[in-house]
């Protein structure tokens, strides 16, 4: 029996954690890379951000789910998979949109050089997720 788990930022990365487990969507989960972006900026008495998840205390202005696009369907480009083109890539797909990341050998940009270094090799979970979501939403 359990009586507590502390899962604070696994849920700060993904406050979608606990339902996508409970529907069985357990690869859709953006797990937490342990930059401790929130924790430093809490302890600073900044507000908690998080380097997996752009939402996180921006909720007033940035949902954390996008909506599907009611408009028409257009045909993007985006150069480049680094975190911000795969994250468009995701967004427009997740509207409804087609979207098409070009050149996937060098999928991850600067993320990729950052997990080389010495115990940060789960910044590579950024790419992953990124990578898995404009897939299965392609």
């Amino acid at each position: 029996m359990i009586d507590l788990v502390g899962m604070t930022r696994a849920q700060i990365a993904d406050p979608h954690m606990v339902i996508k487990i409970r529907d069985g969507r357990e690869d859709e989960i953006k797990q937490c890379v342990g930059a401790n972006y929130c924790i430093d900026r809490q302890y600073n008495g900044l507000d908690v951000l998080c380097v997996q998840n752009a939402a996180t205390s921006r909720e007033e202005t940035m949902p954390h789910v996008i909506e599907k696009s009611r408009g028409p369907k257009r045909k993007v480009v985006v150069v480049g998979a680094g975190p911000a083109g795969l994250e468009a890539a995701r967004v427009r797909n997740r509207g409804g949109m087609t979207s098409y990341v070009r050149d996937e050998r060098y999928v991850g940009g600067q993320i990729m050089l950052a997990a080389k270094a010495p115990q940060r090799e789960q910044m590579a979970g950024i790419v992953r997720w990124f990578d898995m979501e404009t897939k299965r939403l392609a």
